[in-house]
């Protein structure tokens, strides 16, 4: 089975984007996109990366929230019950810095992926938009993180 390299993803993941309407920079370094997605209920723009490698594609969706320093920790609790039920991607925090944001992987296997594949790598930005409100009330301290996480899930 032969791969499909990073430089002939690109391509496929560029005209993606375009035909999707998005506004986007693309690093040649990093072989990979940015862009930003509007969050509901105006809670600000999340900013997404898409990197695309030797078969495999990748993306991130990082949180406009900053998370303060005391309740990292509940965060923290919060977003490991979350991703203990998560089937597809995981929420990762960055503890020192206080951000949150969300990683989609696909292994391609030789096959070049069509718009379906894209979209539920790319729309990794939902998963923080569903996530967001009882992310901010934990960080405010309005919920539990053991009782935001079972709201998230129902």
């Amino acid at each position: 089975m032969s791969k499909i390299t990073a430089d002939a993803l690109i391509p496929c993941v560029r005209d993606y984007l375009k035909r999707q309407g998005l506004v986007f920079n693309y690093s040649e370094e990093l072989k990979g996109f940015g862009f930003g997605m509007e969050l509901k209920n105006d809670r600000g723009v999340a900013g997404v990366a898409a990197v695309c490698g030797d078969d495999s594609l990748i993306a991130f969706c990082t949180s406009p929230l900053h998370i303060r320093d005391e309740r990292r920790n509940d965060v923290a609790e919060f977003l490991h019950r979350v991703n203990m039920n998560m089937l597809f991607g995981c929420l990762q925090f960055d503890i020192d810095k206080g951000s949150v944001r969300y990683m989609a992987y696909s292994r391609l296997c030789g096959v070049m992926p069509d718009d379906s594949t894209l979209a539920s790598i790319m729309m990794a930005f939902r998963v923080i938009d569903d996530t967001e409100p009882l992310l901010e009330a934990v960080d405010k301290g309005e919920i539990s993180p053991k009782d935001a996480a079972a709201k998230l899930e129902s």
